[in-house]
């Protein structure tokens, strides 16, 4: 059977109101670098930090009011190019877009990344056209496809509604137009000069996922090979399909820590 390439889990999305400040209480309280300054693109708002071996993305869509912050989204990263991927996902019969292209300006910078949804991981997930690849692989039409998908996105209009409508949850693959490691090697690198912080944090030992019996089937061909380097999923049967908790290496007892519903728990080795 096909299997995805996929090399790590690229990062984590907690999703709020108020992302500049999350992000900036959660870094101090973690005691952890910040990646990517959080910052207003107009149609969400976004700010990362970095947790060792894992990015946290602080998340606003659209305009919409979140009461209380929780865990939205888990993206991977993968090996393959990006077609390759959707047409693996085809063969998987694991229901998907096309890849959809952003583009934002940062700091005199462009900056731009591929993203493809997928359906039937996680609860409520963010509306899209998921289909099981009719328009996958690395056929002509699906990139004529996909770039009308991408192109639509600029529509103003268009982009209002999508931003506006998230859903419950995200899950997806993540592909970089640029080369982001060695940002990431310096925030782990300043995090190791430190002894981990104040929370003599080590690395992020796993991610706990809820799954119902439907969408355990999909993470089973999802699920990535243990790597050295990346936290591991840990995927346990429940009632509903949503990520619950990080799980993070330390060298000391250090108390759980909740931003919202994103709760940080803490292994002392």
């Amino acid at each position: 059977m096909d299997k995805i390439q996929i090399t790590s889990i690229d990062h984590i999305v907690i999703r709020c109101s108020n992302p500049v400040e999350l992000m900036d209480t959660a870094s101090k309280q973690l005691d952890v670098p910040i990646l990517i300054p959080a910052h207003d693109y107009g149609d969400f708002c976004s700010g990362i930090i970095r947790l060792g071996n894992l990015d946290i993305e602080f998340l606003r869509i659209g305009k919409e009011n979140i009461t209380k912050p929780y865990f939205y989204g888990i993206a991977f990263a993968v090996s393959q190019n990006i077609w390759r991927t959707t047409a693996t996902l085809k063969a998987l019969r694991i229901p998907h877009t096309v890849p959809i292209h952003t583009t934002i300006i940062r700091s005199g910078q462009q900056w731009g990344w591929s993203t493809i949804l997928l359906d039937g991981f996680l609860d409520n997930p963010i509306p899209a056209p998921y289909s099981l690849g009719i328009l996958s692989g690395d056929g002509l039409i699906a990139k004529v496809f996909a770039a009308f998908s991408t192109t639509l996105m600029k529509v103003s209009a268009i982009r209002r509604f999508t931003s506006s409508k998230g859903g419950g949850s995200m899950c997806f693959i993540c592909h970089y137009d640029q080369d982001i490691s060695s940002l990431r090697l310096a925030a782990t690198e300043k995090l190791t000069a430190t002894g981990g912080g104040k929370n003599q944090i080590i690395e992020v030992d796993s991610i706990i996922i809820e799954t119902n019996c439907t969408a355990a089937t999909a993470w089973e061909k999802l699920l990535p090979p243990a790597q050295a380097y990346s936290p591991r999923l840990n995927i346990k049967t429940g009632v509903t399909s949503s990520i619950q908790e990080v799980v993070i290496k330390s060298k000391r007892s250090v108390p759980s820590m909740c931003f919202g519903d994103a709760v940080f728990s803490f292994q002392s080795y």
